[in-house]
């Protein structure tokens, strides 16, 4: 239905064109929002984006750290090929978010610092692990 809906979108939108010498005036966001407003945006993001690269960096170094051991995983289960496969499954998740947790607690402090949310620390917690139990069931139905 989304195909269907792309493949009508493009027909529709296929034929028209920007006009000639079509020139748009930049927005100055300094002027309009404030130097200091523009500079607290780019502090915030800034941020989150060294927070993203050290979670990706842990991320990793994890997952390399499960390759190697997984392999003994796969030897100790008795649950046959697929329970194994079920069980390694569900241990990276969990492990992926374990890892993860941290850096997604620090960013949502980030978040609250800058007023971005209201949301507090357990409604946050709460809304996390519902999160992770989607991940759960989806992980169930793909593997």
């Amino acid at each position: 239905m989304v195909l269907a809906g792309l493949a009508v979108g493009v027909v529709l939108l296929w034929p028209t064109a920007v006009p000639n010498g079509l020139e748009l005036g930049g927005v100055d966001e300094r002027t309009v929002f404030g130097a200091e407003l523009v500079e607290r945006a780019n502090r915030f993001e800034r941020f989150l984006y060294v927070l993203w690269a050290l979670s990706q960096v842990a991320l990793l170094a994890t997952l390399w750290v499960y390759a190697r051991k997984g392999a003994a995983f796969t030897r100790e289960s008795a649950a046959g090929p697929i329970g194994t496969g079920m069980l390694l499954g569900m241990l990276g998740l969990a492990i992926v978010w374990l890892v993860n947790l941290p850096f997604r607690l620090v960013g949502h402090w980030w978040a609250l610092r800058y007023d971005v949310t209201d949301a507090g620390y357990v409604t946050w917690l709460l809304d996390d692990w519902i999160l992770l139990g989607a991940q759960f069931v989806s992980l169930c139905l793909a593997l």
